[in-house]
């Protein structure tokens, strides 16, 4: 905290005023980064969300790997650090928790667009391949473009969602 405050040109005592420790500082930045700004509306309720609720199926599913795009460009280093940190530190354990309970949850509510009753298995799978993480492997580790990964989330989308008979 005293590097934050230094880097942020304020007292100590300032940042213990806003954020009383490190973990509700993380989870701020996160919130603030997942959305792209500071006002208090959720990812739900956001154009960029909404998108992916009208039109042609397919038009939708890009809206949705779109988004997830625009979220991962903006959060996965970040979550990527909180992974690590809450290795040593219970506080930011369950910052990480909190956070990936979080992700669930969002998972659920992009997949109840796509599917009226999705279960436990879709909604973790799909956690798991909308992922911070694999989009840093895709996009930084093998040097795919955001368009590269948002068509190729498409595509899965699409394909996962025929093999449950989702044509609409």
């Amino acid at each position: 905290m005293r590097d934050i405050a230094r880097d942020a040109g304020v007292a100590v005592e300032t940042v213990y005023s806003n954020f009383s420790s490190k973990a509700v500082l993380f989870k701020e930045v996160l919130n603030v980064l997942v959305v792209g700004d500071d006002e208090p509306i959720a990812l739900s309720e956001r154009p960029e969300f909404r998108a992916g609720m009208v039109g042609p199926l397919p038009d939708r599913i890009e809206a949705m790997a779109r988004l997830f795009a625009e979220v991962h460009g903006r959060v996965a280093r970040l979550r990527m650090v909180l992974r690590e940190a809450a290795r040593a530190d219970d506080d930011l354990l369950e910052t990480e928790r909190t956070v990936a309970a979080e992700e669930r949850e969002q998972t659920r509510l992009v997949l109840e667009v796509f599917l009226s009753d999705p279960s436990d298995n879709d909604i973790e799978g799909w956690q798991a391949v909308s992922s911070s993480d694999l989009y840093v492997l895709l996009t930084e580790v093998h040097g795919w473009t955001t368009e590269q990964y948002v068509s190729w989330i498409t595509e899965l989308t699409q394909a996962a969602l025929a093999a449950k008979g989702v044509v609409r």
